[in-house]
């Protein structure tokens, strides 16, 4: 999928003749979401196994 939209970009990029910020911005966007997601999953599954952890020892 994101190779898909990439691939859009890109040839619209080159259409348009403004192929670099196209593929400056088609490289940032995966790039901003691996990172944000790599930053959010430690602390989603802390908050989930403390969540787990309080219910789990209330019963």
């Amino acid at each position: 999928m994101m190779m898909f939209v990439l691939i859009i970009l890109v040839s619209a990029g080159t259409r348009l003749g403004v192929v670099h910020p196209l593929v400056m911005i088609a490289v940032a966007i995966p790039m901003v979401a691996a990172a944000s997601v790599s930053l959010l999953l430690p602390v989603t599954s802390a908050t989930v196994m403390s969540v787990l952890g309080k219910s789990h020892s209330g019963t």
